[in-house]
């Protein structure tokens, strides 16, 4: 038998789902907004492109996605660019999901299996966040110079929502990568200038009902104006290998390799000294071709 809390709730939500009395505020009973108009509402899904990435296993049994971590491209590549990227066995790295520039997103890895976003992290008193989380990718280049589009931070805003409710996890199960990569301040994303309190507050009007989710925008990328396929960072303290700085700028240290080609004149980086780091994929596509290493400039 229901406990009568319960039963109250459930004949309060019935109640004014009957009485077609306009369009008051919405009951939330179980994640889904009841409102008094008779209808009952939930965060529609948002349109995505799916390209599948090998990089990706099992969660741990038992285990459900209970939370959503935002993260930045690090790059000028489009989402589908960074899903192509994400399906190269070799970048060791995915994410659920890539959200572009224009709104458009990409799929990458299912909900129920586990991408490989995070690394070493903690969430709440939990180790190893990839088991638990969602991971999503806004594209950026993550120089806290970039904007992000109103269309981006709408859809990623709408695609958390559905998150959320799809999975009954809490409004408030959303982070950054940079508040729970492992050692802390290993991360920087999102970047300074990503509006992530904004970002939140058009979460939870999704969620409440208060927001419509914007038209699914056609599969068309933002383009950047081109360029070299790097720019010029000053090495931070305490990053003192290749392999560091590659997590730490491009989040993922399998792309040290790069680094190399594009600095030869450093055999390792110190705090202070300039160096090139990639863009976009164009220079990884070109040592990885498959897996079989080739010169980049021929």
């Amino acid at each position: 038998m229901l406990p009568f809390s319960r039963l109250v709730t459930i004949g309060l939500a019935l109640t004014l789902a009957g009485c077609g009395m306009g369009t008051g505020p919405a009951l939330r009973v179980k994640g889904i907004a009841v409102r008094a108009s008779g209808y009952v509402e939930a965060v529609s899904a948002p349109g995505f492109v799916d390209l599948p990435s090998p990089n990706m296993n099992d969660r741990p049994e038992q285990v459900r996605p209970d939370c959503v971590v935002w993260h930045h491209t690090a790059s000028r590549a489009s989402a589908r660019q960074t899903g192509r990227y994400f399906q190269n066995p070799e970048a060791q790295v995915s994410s659920h999901y890539t959200v572009d520039r224009s709104g458009e997103i990409v799929r990458s890895v299912a909900d129920d299996r586990r991408s490989w976003h995070a690394g070493p992290s903690a969430y709440q008193g939990r180790n190893n966040v990839n088991d638990f989380s969602i991971g999503i990718e806004i594209c950026n280049l993550g120089d806290n110079g970039e904007a992000y589009s109103a269309a981006q931070v709408a859809s990623v805003a709408h695609l958390t929502a559905w998150l959320i409710e799809t999975h009954g996890m809490g409004r408030k199960r959303i982070t950054r990568h940079r508040d729970i990569a492992v050692p802390a301040g290993r991360k920087t994303d999102t970047s300074d200038n990503f509006p992530y309190v904004e970002a939140l507050a058009q979460v939870a009007g999704y969620l409440d009902g208060k927001i419509q989710p914007i038209p699914v925008p056609p599969p068309t990328s933002v383009d950047l104006a081109p360029d070299r396929g790097f720019r010029t960072v000053v090495v931070p303290p305490g990053l003192a290998t290749w392999e560091d700085l590659a997590d730490a700028m491009l989040d993922s240290p399998f792309r040290a390799d790069e680094l190399r080609l594009l600095n030869p004149a450093w055999p390792a980086p110190h705090a202070g000294l300039p160096v090139r780091i990639p863009t976009d994929y164009r220079h990884f596509d070109r040592l990885h071709p498959g897996g079989q290493l080739i010169p980049l400039f021929r």
